[in-house]
């Protein structure tokens, strides 16, 4: 019988003592049951994912917790706004800032245009630097005269001119704002571009951004700054001590007076190589957006315009330097007696040592030019400016890349030599002074010539609906129609001569230009003779055209602007001024000079409640308005609440530290407080840098005077006579001090 006992499962046989056992693959490596191991390839793309997507979602939400909380600035050009109830397209006052310091950042002139095109309705939208916005006023550029003459040759087609342009920029900004400008439907671009290349943005003499030579990477610097994550990151960098050489203050040309650049410097041919790319895109650009292009050449000062600064080649030794300088001093020596022949000689011979100098040549050029010889003249003029080793001005190169991308690339790209036209125009075929204010600023003959230019191209390139309405045997208006059409006044000469004397050619880097004594006295005489001009009959006619401007232009708000400043300054009527720049401050809101000048204009005729809410709305569109922060610390000064006028000069100061008006206000506020030492020492600190202006020399001498320094009150009046002298108050301060002495 067989057993019922169940059988027993044997246990597997060990192979071994159990500490001698191991597992055949490493726990981490070990498949888990039911699952295949990862690939190798696959394992490494997940790893990339984590590395990319996650830091790419948080930066992603960090940059829509800024926008949201409305941290940061739009880094467009132009900018979508509701005025008066209709949907516009404007400028962005902050656009700057992309490329700036914010508290310098430069600006376009206001604008704004619909932002729905008509079917009727021609862009143009002009591209360039400060000779383009037209400084040294805008209201009077090339732009605004090409207007007037398509109006006039057109008046059933809607001519929208949009002046881009900004002061200090370069193509490296023009760029950008091309991208922006093509998003609006443009009919026409027109690049006036290359003075600032080397002193502009990421230029080699720029104080504003270093140098790259990688242009892709200036381009992705700037990409990342028009994110809010990169001008967060921007903002605390700039915190760091010492992070930035970047000039703190806008105090125009002479912050670039330790930033020259030679003639045979290698960064130039970056800077040259920027140019020709940033300029071969705006052309792609304006082609992706269908519309047509113009480019120009560039005209610059020749004659009238020495180099701001000149360098010796670099490896020039001792001995020769010696030799060229005695040659150099026997030649100016021969050149002011009038020995242009001799002195031509000499100066040659300096040549033949050291050829880079630029002084040199344009003193060579001058002789030439005293003897007639034109040809040689304008050949050591551009000489001169090529090697200027502080680069304000286009060279030969810059124009010489501008003509070469118009005539060889493919596409409708149209060039207007406005260099040639105008040099045609000039005596000896040499550009001076009978059409550029200083180095490059145009007047208004030279805006004219070029707007002439301008209006044949344009014309040639109008579809062949629109230009079937020219006005048949219609000829191009005269530069007076044009003067009378934008109301170019006698009191606007006179304006625009005064700006060009005390803000550039009384300050660096012109105080070092040859001839600079002759240059001054000459445009003294000019302003003086003008000013004479604006007799009490004067004023009345130029009065009488604004009131016909305004009534025939309804809707040019620069023609209310100019007639506004000529109201406040000219007739001392700040009613009638504060009623114009009402006007203007309602069409372009977001223009802070606006509602300074209205808030001024209200103060004046005692509304110092409007004066201080217009001037603080005014900070608030841009905290550096060094205007508005003066005319709103004097209207707290006028109400008696003096700390709060202390706080706002000295942040005026801040942002202009040759401010006189300023610095005389707090050693005024200060005296009266009974801070005696105090105004003294602000008086005193302000004229170490400021020599012109009389009312700090009186002040500080009626302080001293009263503290019984009747000696040193003497010497600050007659300091202050020195800038004034023929000023009764002075003359009167003198004499009482001088009788007390005695």
């Amino acid at each position: 019988m067989a057993s019922s006992r169940k059988l027993k499962k044997r246990k597997p046989q060990r192979s071994g003592p159990a500490d001698a056992r191991k597992p055949l693959l490493r726990p981490e490596t070990a498949p888990k049951r039911g699952k295949k191991p990862v690939a190798r390839g696959r394992l490494w793309l997940f790893r990339l994912l984590a590395l990319t997507l996650v830091p790419t979602a948080l930066l992603g939400s960090v940059e829509i917790i800024l926008r949201l909380s409305g941290y940061g600035f739009t880094p467009h050009a132009m900018v979508k706004d509701d005025i008066q109830g209709q949907t516009v397209y404007r400028d962005n006052p902050q656009f700057g800032w992309l490329f700036f310091p914010w508290k310098i950042a430069r600006e376009s002139s206001p604008y704004r245009f619909p932002g729905e095109k008509g079917d009727n309705v021609y862009r143009i939208f002009i591209l360039g630097e400060s000779a383009a916005q037209g400084t040294p006023d805008p209201a009077f550029a090339f732009g605004r005269i090409l207007q007037v003459m398509l109006a006039d040759h057109y008046p059933d087609v809607e001519f929208q001119v949009i002046n881009t342009a900004m002061v200090a920029t370069n193509s490296h900004v023009v760029r950008h704002i091309a991208r922006d400008c093509a998003r609006h439907k443009p009919d026409l671009f027109i690049v006036y571009l290359g003075n600032n290349e080397v002193v502009g943005p990421f230029g080699a003499g720029t104080v504003f951004s270093p140098l790259t030579g990688n242009l892709t990477l200036i381009r992705l610097g700037i990409a990342l700054k028009a994110t809010r994550t990169g001008q967060l990151l921007s903002n605390l960098a700039d915190r760091l001590p010492g992070r930035s050489d970047a000039p703190a203050v806008w105090t125009g040309m002479d912050m670039f007076l330790e930033k020259q650049v030679r003639a045979e410097d290698r960064s130039l041919q970056t800077v040259y190589g920027h140019f020709r790319k940033n300029v071969e895109d705006i052309c792609d650009i304006a082609s992706n957006a269908g519309a047509e292009l113009i480019l120009s050449t560039v005209a610059t000062n020749l004659r009238d315009n020495p180099p701001f600064a000149s360098l010796h080649h670099n490896g020039i030794s001792t001995e020769n330097l010696a030799q060229w300088q005695r040659l150099y001093d026997e030649g100016v020596a021969m050149e002011t007696q009038a020995r242009f022949q001799d002195a031509i000689d000499t100066y040659l011979a300096a040549v033949q040592i050291d050829d880079t100098y630029a002084d040199l040549h344009f003193r060579l050029a001058t002789c030439y030019d005293q003897l007639s010889n034109v040809l040689k003249a304008n050949a050591h003029y551009v000489r001169a400016r090529d090697l200027d080793t502080l680069r304000f001005r286009a060279d030969s190169r810059i124009n010489e890349i501008i003509c070469h991308i118009a005539e060889h690339r493919s596409g409708a790209i149209d060039l207007v030599d406005a260099a040639g036209a105008l040099a045609a125009k000039s005596p000896g075929g040499i550009i001076g002074k009978e059409l550029l204010h200083e180095h490059v600023h145009l007047n208004f003959t030279g805006n004219y010539l070029i707007a002439q230019q301008l209006f044949d191209r344009v014309s040639a390139l109008l579809p062949e609906a629109r230009a079937r309405r020219r006005i048949a045997d219609s000829p191009i208006q005269t530069e007076q129609q044009c003067r009378d059409a934008l109301t170019y006044t006698l009191s606007n000469e006179h304006a625009n001569v005064a700006e060009v004397l005390n803000d550039f050619i009384k300050k660096p880097p012109f105080t070092g230009q040859l001839y600079h004594e002759r240059r001054v006295a000459e445009l003294e005489k000019k302003e003086q003779t003008l000013r004479a001009q604006l007799t009490p009959d004067t004023l009345k006619r130029i009065d009488q055209q604004y009131q016909l401007a305004v009534a025939s232009r309804k809707a040019d708000w620069w023609v209310r602007w100019k007639y506004a400043d000529f109201l406040s300054e000219q007739m001392r009527n700040e009613r009638s001024a504060s009623a114009q720049y009402l006007w203007v401050k309602n069409f372009v809101p977001h223009y802070a000079q606006a509602w300074a000048k209205l808030g001024t204009s209200l103060g004046k005729q005692g509304n110092l409640d409007a004066a201080v809410a217009m001037n603080s709305h005014a900070l608030e569109l841009n905290p550096a308005h060094v205007f508005a922060r003066y005319n709103l610390a004097f209207a707290c000064q006028m109400r008696g609440q003096y700390d709060k006028a202390l706080e706002h000069y000295r942040l005026a100061i801040q942002y202009k530290p040759d401010y006189p008006e300023a610095y005389n206000n707090i050693g005024a506020i200060l005296y009266q407080q009974g801070h005696v030492e105090e105004a003294v020492t602000t008086y005193r600190n302000a004229l170490e840098q400021i020599k012109d202006y009389a009312d700090l020399y009186y002040n500080l001498g009626v302080i001293l005077e009263h503290k019984g320094l009747i000696d040193e009150a003497i010497e600050q009046y007659r300091a202050a006579l020195n800038v004034e002298p023929d000023s009764p108050k002075l003359r009167k301060a003198l004499d009482i001090a001088s009788a007390k002495r005695k």
